[in-house]
């Protein structure tokens, strides 16, 4: 928490009640570029949307229960865009480029003390960044979590993203609409990953993906270097009739 806390950009930051004094603390370098929102988990919308039975099921239904241990870690995972979106709707800063960053992402200090986006230019206007952690490899089917069986058509990290407002309110909309087709399907949506790349392969044209060969940094986190560092990148577009003749 203290290495990305350490950021010179502006941050709007969702965080349990008892966390926001030490989060004061490691941002105080940057008191008029935060906003802290304390939460508790019952108020993230999808802790209300459905019962306890139904997010008990989900995880009885998830290949790494042992792991995940709690139903808890679902709402905060599915509430990404949600989390964009309260900051877009607030845009204290009158910004027009919103990055998600999972805190867990900057896990030594190389950006310590540095300003993250130096290069939005490497954003596309109309399409969300994302980071292909493997070589992009889409499956069959739009709608896919079955990463633990076919783990070479799982290729979306997740862990950051980043888009333009009009690009993020799209790319919400979408994701909303992605979880419930996959609970038509009876499908579980335990892994916010899969709901992702489902998403960006049911709207290819709002997803351009990072490959990581190209990033010289973690390949999940790589975004960070491309926002900091800037460089030429080839860009990795999903493009279904493309897809369709190989498949």
């Amino acid at each position: 928490m203290r290495n990305m806390l350490s950021l010179q950009d502006a941050m709007v930051i969702f965080t349990q009640p008892d966390l926001v004094d030490q989060i004061k603390d490691l941002r105080k370098h940057a008191v008029n570029r935060t906003i802290i929102i304390p939460m508790v988990l019952e108020d993230l919308p999808y802790a209300k949307v459905f019962p306890a039975s139904f997010w008990q099921d989900q995880l009885e239904r998830d290949p790494e229960k042992g792991i995940h241990r709690s139903y808890q870690l679902f709402w905060i995972w599915l509430s990404k865009t949600w989390c964009v979106m309260q900051a877009i709707r607030l845009n204290v800063y009158d910004s027009d480029l919103f990055v998600w960053s999972d805190i867990g992402c900057f896990r030594d200090t190389t950006y310590n003390s540095k300003t993250m986006i130096m290069h939005r230019e490497k954003v596309p206007p109309h399409e969300m960044l994302q980071m292909a952690h493997h070589k992009p490899n889409p499956p069959k089917e739009e709608l896919f979590n079955n990463k633990y069986k076919h783990k070479s058509n799982f290729y979306h990290s997740g862990s950051q993203f980043a888009g333009y407002i009009d690009t993020w309110k799209k790319f919400h909309e979408y994701f909303l609409d992605t979880i419930d087709r996959f609970l038509e399907k009876n499908m579980i949506i335990v892994e916010d990953q899969a709901v992702l790349q489902s998403t960006c392969l049911s709207h290819p044209e709002i997803c351009a993906y990072a490959p990581f060969s190209e990033v010289k940094d973690n390949h999940y986190f790589g975004l960070r270097h491309i926002l900091h560092f800037g460089g030429e990148y080839k860009y990795w577009r999903y493009d279904k009739k493309t897809e369709d003749k190989r498949l």
